[in-house]
């Protein structure tokens, strides 16, 4: 079977508190899902009526199960390697505090990998490629992919900055898009925004900086577009990303001009955020 999209990376178990207050008793929701940012993607490109898969390491736990059936529940294919030693990864967030342990993700190898990930687009997370555990995994990812657009998130500014700028950019000369925020392209070129859509474009045939709240700015062959979207409420933005990601990438398979596709990534991104936390 041949995917709209494949997603490779991170894959948790996602768990929404309510605010904790020091020596109190907080009764409220606690909202359980499947997390990482490679599991958002691919979740929100299901959303959007796309073929989707999920490639990743779980543990071979309860945890695990859960977020391997909550995938398949949405329409999503969970290529999942069980891990026996360690527990299926956790991400836990109250209010504006986060937890994050990646568990088993950070043990993903090639070995995991399916021969070749034969989608549309091809995303991997840049959790997986930049941290030693899972980086041969991301690499071999990349060698195998046969899609139309290969595309890489960078997920992390610190991360990219203790890799090395110089090995990052030599390691994914063969990515077709490249997916930055604000912070992460800084890191890569010292630019803000625009500027560093540019930069990042003399490398990669489409780069895209995801601005937040300020929309996203892609540039491509010589060609710069902006999209703000209309202003929010302000409401937590975890997985906001990740749909644009969804959204930009399977509008560019489907041969929408740049514009359009920020425009889809933007939309698929307002939707995250204005969706009931418990259907992300």
């Amino acid at each position: 079977m041949r995917f709209d999209l494949i997603a490779v990376g991170d894959v948790l178990l996602d768990a929404s508190l309510p605010e904790l207050v020091p020596g109190q008793r907080v009764h409220g929701r606690i909202e359980l899902r499947p997390g990482g940012s490679a599991t958002t993607v691919a979740l929100a490109a299901a959303g959007l009526g796309a073929r989707a898969a999920v490639v990743g390491r779980v543990g071979a736990d309860p945890a695990g199960r859960l977020v391997a059936d909550a995938l398949a529940a949405a329409g999503v294919e969970p290529l999942l390697a069980r891990d026996e030693e360690v527990g299926t990864g956790t991400f836990v967030a109250s209010g504006s505090a986060i937890v994050a342990d990646p568990g088993a993700s950070l043990r993903l190898v090639p070995e995991d990998l399916p021969p070749l990930l034969d989608a549309d687009a091809v995303i991997v997370s840049g959790y997986t490629l930049l941290q030693a555990g899972s980086e041969r995994a991301a690499r071999a990812a990349l060698d195998r992919a046969r899609t139309r657009l290969l595309a890489v998130d960078v997920a992390s500014a610190n991360l990219v900055a203790a890799y090395g700028v110089e090995r990052f950019f030599e390691v994914t000369t063969a990515v077709d898009v490249l997916l930055a925020n604000a912070e992460e392209a800084r890191v890569l070129t010292g630019l803000e925004g625009e500027g560093a859509a540019v930069a990042l474009a003399t490398r990669y045939r489409i780069a895209c900086v995801k601005l937040g709240r300020d929309g996203a700015v892609a540039a491509s062959d010589g060609t710069v577009v902006r999209v703000r979207p209309e202003p929010l409420d302000d409401v937590p933005a975890i997985g906001a990303g990740d749909a644009f990601a969804a959204g930009f990438l399977l509008a560019l398979v489907r041969d929408a001009e740049l514009e359009e596709a920020v425009g889809a990534g933007s939309t698929a991104a307002v939707a995250a955020l204005t969706r009931p936390q418990g259907q992300r």
